[in-house]
């Protein structure tokens, strides 16, 4: 079981977050703390990319270090990677972050002199100079260049192995709208690091778009253990879902990215309402992962930004189908009432209805009772706030605004009842 402990970092005071169910949602108003804990789970399970990065970059250089050198050098591109996230604002001395993996492998933030260090434990520092000592001794039997790319992705599959990251990661972030109005000329890099990863989620896309058919889908599903009941009715109701969010289709073409209205009308991205914008690249990045049939870990922040909230019950369906037909692991945090009350409804349903046919809930959007998790950022705190025994986020948690407010307005009312006596 992976879990991340966070104590005195940022808003955070002290978190323990297990991550053991296939959907967590995470609540909580701003400045809380989401963002920081679902950057720092992303961190942990993506820092260890960049030991192939690190080879892939050097690797003549590289060849002739030890794998004691190697290990130490990538530390200190971790501890970069760390600052890239989160600045050198958020920490101070009392700051200790950990992530334990699957076998009780960790990996730790510590701050000594002010300065962050990123460790592993012993043994698992035992088993990743094991692989570097094997990368090393492949490299230089031959030329490197001849080696280099048979050696690099062993090193890679190894790696991911020996922590159990067997999914690919994607970090979906707020504020996607601001990519429309450089989307379709802008090539470099920004200082963040999230940023910078949904442009090349995006070109991922676009590559995807240009070189995938839907008759690719069912080869995709044929390498994965078996073969989703119904597959073509899911890929149906992925599209029907896509057409009620967006109200319209995504189309691109080498100069242009557009929406594609239900009544014809072809709307430029950019132009397209702040609903559109907010949630178009989180429908297009589920729709590549459910027609390449691969499975992910996906962080996506504040899904429910600018849409009404029967839009965004039907974003929490379709990214619940995508993660029951592709095995997916997903994290999102919010703000939003709405999107635990739907979580509420799949879940329920999952327990209401189980796998029957027929039900009010179509069976691939449900969602089994012990496969969510339901969190409370407030106070610098973590609170679990899903009652497994009634299958339900508590309903207290999700009404707590509306009570205040509703007792406000009723305060209002005896005062105006007072002042006609």
């Amino acid at each position: 079981m992976e879990k991340i402990i966070v104590n005195n970092f940022g808003p955070i005071k002290e978190i323990n977050f297990c991550l053991d169910k296939q959907f967590n949602v995470v609540i909580g108003e701003q400045a809380t703390g989401k963002s920081t804990l679902a950057k720092c789970i992303y961190f942990f399970k993506d820092v260890i990319t960049e030991m192939t990065h690190l080879l892939m970059r050097q690797p003549e250089k590289l060849a002739k270090m030890t794998a004691e050198q190697i290990l130490q050098l990538y530390y200190v591109n971790a501890k970069k990677l760390f600052y890239l996230s989160f600045g050198r604002y958020c920490h101070s001395e009392l700051t200790e972050i950990s992530y334990q993996y699957i076998d009780d492998r960790l990996a730790t933030i510590s701050v000594v002199n002010g300065d962050i260090q990123f460790k592993y434990d012993d043994a698992t520092e035992q088993e990743i100079k094991r692989i570097l000592t094997w990368y090393l001794e492949k490299t230089l039997s031959g030329k490197v260049e001849d080696a280099s790319i048979f050696s690099l992705r062993a090193v890679a599959v190894l790696l991911e192995n020996l922590f159990g990251i067997n999914i690919r990661r994607m970090f979906i972030p707020a504020c996607r709208s601001r990519v429309t109005g450089i989307l379709d000329q802008y090539q470099g890099q920004t200082i963040d690091i999230y940023f910078n990863a949904l442009l090349e989620n995006i070109r991922a896309f676009k590559f995807f778009l240009e070189t995938f058919s839907e008759a690719d889908i069912d080869i995709a599903y044929l390498h994965k253990d078996s073969m989703p009941e119904q597959l073509h009715e899911r890929i149906l109701d992925l599209k029907l879902l896509k057409l009620k969010i967006l109200k319209g289709d995504y189309e691109t073409d080498k100069d242009k990215t557009w929406i594609k209205l239900i009544n014809g009308t072809k709307v430029p991205v950019e132009y397209g309402s702040s609903g559109q914008q907010e949630s178009l690249w989180i429908l297009n990045f589920l729709t590549m992962v459910m027609y390449s049939a691969s499975s992910r870990f996906l962080i996506i922040e504040e899904p429910e930004a600018h849409l009404y909230p029967s839009a965004q019950l039907e974003l929490i369906k379709l990214i619940t189908l995508v993660a029951n037909t592709t095995g997916s692991e997903v994290l999102i945090t919010t703000h939003s009432p709405y999107i635990l009350s739907a979580f509420n409804l799949l879940t329920y349903a999952g327990k209401v209805e189980k796998n029957n046919k027929e039900g009010l809930i179509n069976v691939y959007q449900r969602i089994a009772p012990q496969k969510l998790g339901a969190f409370k950022l407030e106070n610098g705190i973590c609170r679990y706030i899903y009652n497994e025994e009634e299958s339900l986020i508590s309903s207290e948690e999700i009404d707590t605004i509306s009570e205040d407010i509703n007792t406000l307005f009723d305060k209002l009312i005896d005062k105006e009842c007072d002042e006609m006596r």
